[in-house]
Parts: C-alpha cells; sequence; structure tokens
C-alpha cells in the first residue's frame, strides 16, 4: 500500500515518487467521488430494507 511505503520512506527520490503516486490516487479517488461510496451503499441498503 503506498500509504505505508511513505511512511516507511526517509526522504529522497523514492519518498517524491511515493508522494506522486498518493497524489495521483487521490485525485483519481476525488474526481470518481469514491470517498462517499460507503455512505451511497447504506443509503440504497436502507432504502431498498436491507440495512440488516
Amino acid at each position: 500500500m503506498v500509504a505505508n511505503q511513505l511512511a516507511d520512506e526517509p526522504e529522497g527520490a523514492k519518498h517524491d515518487a511515493l508522494m506522486a503516486r498518493m497524489n495521483t490516487l487521490q485525485s483519481a479517488l476525488d474526481a470518481a467521488d469514491a470517498w462517499n461510496w460507503s455512505t451511497c451503499v447504506s443509503t440504497t441498503l436502507q432504502q431498498i430494507g436491507l440495512n440488516g
């Protein structure tokens, strides 16, 4: 996982590359509104009566 690698990597070229990868991943999640998937799933399950 990029976050784990980033936490373990000291400053330097590899750290910078991991930061760039993290930025790319976060941008993709933002563009897809993927941060809200759990809320969307929960709401949908409640609406169809499967909120168990």
